[in-house]
């Protein structure tokens, strides 16, 4: 008998952007790359290891006694694990939740526990707990009563205000804001506390082996974002155009559909863990050297400029989770960088994936060996309320077919 977790952060471009402040929405990010990942600081990985619970997130070759806690997927806002006892993912699920609820109070997430004779069966089993569970209504502490003091900004109960938070508060400029919420709360004090100003596991991801340590990404785009200028002499005033780029990538589930198509019940569950477990990490990986080529791009247009005034490069990475990245970028140089990430994850994809073909897959006469991926832009000023241009970006993403090319962008400003 197998027992499975599975667990999805729900709603996370919404999460960041619930405010609509450039800083709050810095640090809800870096908070988030933080939460789930095999990297031995991220949040996950101090719950298992705080809770002295038996695991192979760090070590996938580890041996299997009865009592460890496998992992199939740890990437991108979700995890899913499995284990031979129930008692070891009650616990899991136990201290995780209430982590969740403490350290993000306003973040929405599904989970499901569920026993089958197999692992793909409990999987297929938890996938269907997960979509029934996202129609369930969930009850969000502390409750915004009639009687209580709301935040102006997200309606949100408002909360005492730590000592950290109130200054972060003065940092921000808004000394007179003093009914925040709990989760804007939390963002502030991060802000500090993790050093956004430095380089972070975000960063890291967009950023090339050989620049690490050496770009500087901005965080106030009235002071540190170089925004282009205006073309004649008579008029040089700085045109304060961003562009919002959201980029997903295409084919995802086809692949995860024919995985299961293929590992089948008389295969193993270490088998068919190996195999999604490889997936996910290759998933990620070609998305992060996508996301490093493009930058590599942005960069040398960058060092080409005569008039550059600034040491903070002109993009500002939000969400790198999965197939899909999230990023503020100035505005002539956003359609080359949306280009550039789709054609080099299309060469990435193809890379990362080869041993699950040749492993999985190679029977497959209707998958292509590569992953595609469509792309949104938005172009506004730097003074618009970002929380109306993330949603409007990911429509136009969503709104794109499929197709076999490298490339597929919509624009809109």
């Amino acid at each position: 008998m197998v027992f499975s977790y599975l667990f999805e952060v729900k709603s996370i471009q919404a999460y960041l952007f619930n405010t609509g402040k450039l800083k709050d929405i810095i640090a809800a990010s870096e908070r988030i790359d933080n939460l789930i990942d095999d990297r031995k600081n991220s949040i996950l990985s101090q719950v298992l290891c705080s809770s002295d619970l038996n695991h192979d997130l760090h070590d996938e070759t580890k041996t299997e006694p009865p009592n460890l806690i496998r992992f199939i997927r740890n990437k991108g806002g979700a995890f899913y694990a499995y284990c031979q006892t129930e008692q070891p993912l009650l616990d899991l699920r136990s201290v995780w939740t209430l982590t969740i609820q403490q350290l993000f109070p306003n973040l929405e997430f599904l989970d499901a526990l569920v026993k089958k004779p197999s692992l793909n069966e409990a999987l297929a089993e938890g996938y269907k707990k997960l979509a029934a569970d996202s129609n369930i209504p969930q009850i969000k502490f502390p409750l915004a009563t009639a009687i209580a003091k709301r935040s102006q900004r997200t309606d949100g109960v408002s909360v005492p205000v730590s000592i950290r938070a109130k200054k972060e508060a003065w940092h921000f400029g808004n000394a007179r804001d003093k009914n925040i919420d709990s989760g804007t709360a939390y963002q502030r004090q991060a802000y500090q506390t993790l050093g956004m100003n430095r380089a972070t596991a975000l960063h890291d991801k967009f950023t090339p082996e050989d620049l690490k340590g050496k770009l500087h990404y901005p965080i106030d785009l009235e002071n540190e974002f170089q925004f282009t200028k205006a073309g004649t002499a008579k008029n040089t005033q700085q045109i304060t155009d961003i562009g919002v780029i959201h980029i997903d990538g295409n084919g995802f589930g086809a692949i995860l559909r024919e995985l299961k198509s293929t590992l089948n019940k008389s295969d193993s569950d270490e088998k068919y863990r190996k195999a999604f477990r490889g997936f996910s990490k290759a998933l990620a990986t070609a998305t992060e050297k996508s996301a490093q080529a493009a930058t590599q791009w942005l960069y040398d247009q960058w060092q080409q400029e005569e008039t550059k005034q600034s040491e903070y490069i002109p993009m500002r990475p939000i969400v790198l989770g999965g197939d899909d990245i999230t990023l503020l970028c100035r505005d002539d140089l956003a359609l080359g960088f949306s280009k550039t990430f789709c054609t080099a994850f299309k060469k990435a994809s193809e890379d990362e994936l080869a041993p699950l073909f040749k492993d999985h897959l190679s029977s497959s006469n209707t998958l292509e060996k590569h992953l595609t991926a469509s792309g949104g832009i938005l172009y506004h000023k730097a003074a618009h309320p970002f929380t109306h241009s993330h949603q409007i970006v990911e429509e136009l993403c969503l709104s794109l077919i499929h197709i076999s090319e490298p490339t597929r962008l919509r624009r809109i400003s």
